[in-house]
């Protein structure tokens, strides 16, 4: 709750810190979510009033496990294309949740969004019906460069995806890119990720050459 009456004319940063004691973790087998609701107030009248789902639960890896809330995960997964059975390749917003709800009833716990992120309307759906995701940048087939020319190009598109999703518990893996050559350029993108969103996993899937960088 924030009442704007007090604070002076013109453009102001705020700063609002909130702690939850021992919250119940999300899971992709136990999707707890809590309703976080922030209101703007100017005395008793209600300017704006965001609501937003929110999950609590902490990735971690030791040695070449992954554990989630400190128990080991197994995953099991499939790629997802943003593929309309009557109308081709195309957004799908309408069938995210049945795609998600689909994927859950054969047992997959896993989703890498290949080669782009995806609709707002899956990520939800995998947020409340719990399912892990992969979040993937919409690069493919990047070809090797010698420069970082294109840098600008890369980190907006990639800077903007963690922006978007970073509030979603479902996305535990940031995807830099697919079938590319790992320059430069993915190198800054990636520790870039790193460093806004240390929560996470970052990977580089199927990468044509490493170029000296064995960590993917």
């Amino acid at each position: 709750l924030l009442d704007v009456g007090s604070l002076a004319p013109g453009e102001t940063d705020v700063s609002i810190i909130s702690s939850v004691t021992n919250p119940q973790k999300w899971s992709a087998e136990k999707p707890v979510l809590y309703t976080m609701a922030l209101e703007l107030r100017r005395d008793t009248q209600v300017l704006e009033r965001i609501e937003r789902h929110i999950g609590f639960r902490k990735i971690e890896v030791k040695g070449s496990q992954v554990y989630v809330n400190g128990v080991v995960a197994k995953f099991a997964g499939a790629c997802h294309h943003e593929v309309d059975p009557l109308q081709g390749r195309a957004g799908t917003a309408r069938y995210a949740v049945k795609d998600v709800e689909l994927m859950k009833e054969a047992n997959l716990n896993y989703i890498r969004t290949s080669h782009y992120p995806p609709t707002k309307e899956l990520v939800d759906a995998a947020d409340r019906v719990g399912m892990y995701l992969e979040v993937e940048a919409p690069f493919c087939w990047v070809a090797p460069t010698e420069d970082i020319e294109h840098l600008g190009e890369i980190l907006t598109p990639t800077t903007a995806m963690v922006d978007y999703y970073n509030s979603h518990p479902s996305v535990i893996v940031w995807s830099i890119a697919n079938e590319s050559h790992l320059n430069e350029a993915f190198v800054i993108s990636e520790k870039l990720v790193s460093d806004l969103d240390p929560s996470r996993l970052t990977t580089f899937n199927h990468p044509f050459s490493k170029e000296g960088n064995e960590r993917w």
